[in-house]
């Protein structure tokens, strides 16, 4: 599949064009978000000072409580001074046919078709 290929594999941009591109287009104090694969988090953070975006908040996704984080969500701000925040991890479990989410031990549940 070509368009997972160049999700992927940053074909035809890679994170710094990204982060580049969100500083530019952002004004002073501007928020910037991003869902990332936990794996990039050292560049993900050093390109976002490159380019003047600091984290203020991080979250780890999970898929189930005994399971690694495989998201992590980022949220910069334009020339915000360093105070990083990171909040509780989000658990997702897929059962039958409902999506749960558990946030900090708390079910709720969204059925779907």
């Amino acid at each position: 599949n070509d368009k997972k290929m160049i999700s992927i594999h940053e074909v035809k941009c890679n994170l710094d064009d990204v982060i580049k591109a969100a500083s530019i287009l952002l004004k002073e104090r501007g928020k910037f978000f991003m869902i990332h694969r936990p794996t990039r988090l050292i560049d993900i953070v050093t390109i976002g000072r490159k380019y003047r975006l600091e984290p203020k908040i991080m979250r780890f996704i999970h898929p189930r409580a005994d399971k690694a984080p495989n998201l992590l969500l980022v949220e910069f701000t334009k020339g915000g001074k360093p105070d990083l925040k990171i909040m509780d991890p989000l658990y997702v479990y897929i059962l039958l046919n409902s999506l749960s989410f558990f946030i900090n031990g708390f079910p709720l549940t969204i059925a779907h078709s």
